[in-house]
């Protein structure tokens, strides 16, 4: 999904921890780098990890298990670039459950109640000033992105909440971080 967005100034910083390195099995693509760390770290580590790794002044938080539309980027860096937010993250009522092979959307109330500031916390993308200055990343696995949005917001970051549809689809699977009832 990374190699398609029409975004043409973007690279991926990938942080592995896991069991099995995965770097000889990504494509060679100059845009893509490979970060391995020796011990395991928290979800939220390896965010603030990226962050400092990558060279540009928008930072994308990217999740590994969701699907992004080709035009994700455009339309999230667009808002920053004209001024107009500080912080971009999209809406999307739209989610895939994988286990079971089927797509459902959450009402506009449970979307509400479920994500921090009515955005999906895996999509948020904002200028590199918003994590040096007004929060960076707990060092936690489990809503991190939402306490880094909460963060910056309380702090005075303008979040621009960008309608999902054709974006994003947030896929559940049983080896997500956190769980989430079906609608």
């Amino acid at each position: 999904y990374f190699q398609r967005q029409t975004y043409p100034a973007r690279e991926l910083v990938i942080v592995d921890d896991g069991v099995c390195e995965l770097g000889a099995r990504l494509p060679c693509d100059e845009r893509i780098r490979y970060i391995r760390l020796p011990v395991p770290e928290s979800i939220g580590a390896k965010r603030n990890h990226a962050c400092e790794d990558a060279r540009g002044e928008i930072l994308a938080q990217w999740d590994d298990d969701d699907w992004y539309g080709p035009d994700r980027l455009r339309a999230q860096i667009e808002p920053l670039l004209a001024g107009d937010a500080d912080i971009t993250a999209l809406s999307s009522a739209v989610l895939f459950d994988l286990e079971n092979w089927e797509f459902w959307t959450a009402t506009a109330e449970l979307h509400r109640r479920l994500f921090l500031h009515d955005v999906h916390g895996g999509t948020l993308v904002f200028s590199r000033r918003v994590w040096e200055h007004l929060g960076r990343y707990p060092l936690r696995s489990l809503a991190e992105d939402a306490a880094f949005l909460a963060r910056a917001v309380r702090r005075g970051a303008r979040l621009g909440r960008i309608a999902g549809e054709g974006l994003f689809v947030y896929v559940r699977h049983g080896r997500n971080s956190w769980s989430l009832p079906a609608a």
